[in-house]
């Protein structure tokens, strides 16, 4: 529901920042629910915070339920469950959203949360399914493996760079995978 996520620019994220005193961190965000796919995905977020330990992590959710007994690295914090004003200062405040999904089935519903409130977001092909290409093109696809790679790349460089593809993934939201769009649609599919 676009109109429920706000699509948060660099300036104003920089800000939103700086009011909860994160100005100087870069935060990775991963959201998912205690289902044994999301689970699988956070030990590679996991694994991806091990090779990049300027980041700081954070897993929302349920799935940090299952996550509290395991060893984390210092640059991942567990969340939790979140009120939905919580979630939207999160959205607004992360510099990458995270989809390192290998199983599971469906499309994961998360990636249009974070390419509708402006935050790149780097997938696997397997967690981008259901996106149709015009999506996909405005975020980094990578293989779990090479994921530290990319977030290595996007820490370096300036917002200004990837300003346009979260803008254009937010147009993609809107005009093909928010819920006005999707209801108009099958409305009109089932008038006979």
């Amino acid at each position: 529901d676009c109109n429920e996520i706000e699509f948060v620019p660099w300036d104003k994220r920089i800000d939103n920042k700086k009011k909860v005193g994160l100005k100087e961190e870069y935060t990775a965000i991963f959201i998912g629910s205690w289902h044994p796919p999301n689970i699988e995905a956070c030990g590679h977020v996991i694994n991806i915070a091990k090779k990049t330990p300027q980041i700081k992590f954070l897993i929302i959710g349920s799935v940090c339920l299952a996550l509290k007994d395991y060893k984390l690295p210092k640059n991942v914090g567990l969340i939790g469950v979140v009120s939905d004003k919580e979630k939207k200062l999160i959205y607004s405040i992360a510099d990458v959203a995270l989809n390192p999904m290998t199983s599971g089935s469906g499309t994961n519903l998360k990636m249009f949360d974070y390419m509708a409130a402006g935050i790149p977001v780097i997938t696997t092909e397997f967690g981008a399914r259901g996106i149709n290409s015009n999506a996909i093109s405005h975020i980094f696809i990578s293989e779990v493996e090479k994921t530290h790679e990319i977030l290595n790349n996007l820490y370096n460089n300036t917002y200004n760079e990837i300003e346009t593809k979260v803008a254009n993934a937010r147009k993609v939201v809107e005009e093909n995978f928010d819920w006005r769009v999707i209801s108009k649609k099958v409305i009109s599919s089932l008038q006979i």
